[in-house]
């Protein structure tokens, strides 16, 4: 083998080894999603924001704005009005044109 060949391979497993990584950090993010949904459904708040919490402070997540909306529902079902209210502030900050930005103004409502 040449010295570019092995200087190639050398590169080609570097990338590899810092590129793969974030890949599996990408899916799972996407799975606590995907089961912090799940512990919505079964009403196990707790678990739910904390898996929630995770995935909205992940930039990455393409989640997490619905993350940091659902954080913010489970806050107020645990009476934790007060983070409630400041994630749902973040939203309103950061995203005033969202979709779902009426389920937000909703939510926030409750907590007056």
């Amino acid at each position: 083998m040449s010295n570019h060949t092995l200087k190639c391979i050398l590169l080609s497993s570097l990338l590899l080894i810092g590129i793969l990584p974030s890949f599996a950090q990408k899916t799972d993010y996407q799975k606590m999603y995907l089961q912090a949904k799940e512990e919505l459904k079964a009403k196990n708040f707790d678990k739910a924001m904390d898996l929630f919490k995770k995935t909205a402070d992940n930039l990455e997540n393409p989640q997490r704005l619905n993350a940091t909306y659902f954080y913010a529902y489970c806050a107020i079902k645990t009476k934790q009005y007060w983070s409630a209210n400041h994630y749902l502030n973040k939203i309103l900050e950061r995203n005033p044109n969202w979709n779902k930005i009426n389920e937000v103004y909703y939510l926030q409502s409750l907590l007056f």
